[in-house]
């Protein structure tokens, strides 16, 4: 799958739901689940390297949950799940943090950039490639 085809969607699911009639004609080979783990990749790594808001990829994997949930029965891959988690971290405020404690660079980023680094060395890396340049 072409990267630009998953940018499109990315920045898609910010205004919107990602539904069928938007995922089904990028598919092509890729089944659900591979088409989940690399639109996470590809936010994860966005985000770790500064060219994805914290906003965008958290909208985006709040709609990919969504998307995931609703057509497969509830089984989010491992991947997607560990990415999502990690977004989800920096959506708010514990009660045990001091007030000026920003959650997102308190545990989406730390938890993001360890996906990323597990990513780089080759350690329960989606199984599908990207193509195209990163």
């Amino acid at each position: 799958m072409d990267i630009s085809k998953i940018d499109l969607l990315i920045r898609a699911s910010v205004d919107g739901p990602l539904t069928d009639e938007l995922v089904e004609p990028m598919l092509g080979t890729l089944t659900r689940e591979a088409f989940c783990d690399l639109f996470s990749k590809r936010v994860a790594h966005e985000f770790a390297a500064d060219r994805l808001t914290f906003e965008v990829g958290d909208a985006a994997m709040n709609r990919l949950y969504s998307f995931a949930g609703r057509n497969s029965g509830g089984n989010i891959p491992s991947y997607t799940w560990d990415v999502y988690l990690a977004f989800d971290a920096g959506e708010y405020f514990r009660r045990e943090d001091p007030e000026d404690v920003d959650p997102v660079e308190k545990y989406t980023r730390p938890d993001v950039l360890e996906i990323v680094a597990r990513d780089n060395a080759g350690e329960d890396a989606p199984t599908c490639q990207l193509s195209g340049k990163q």
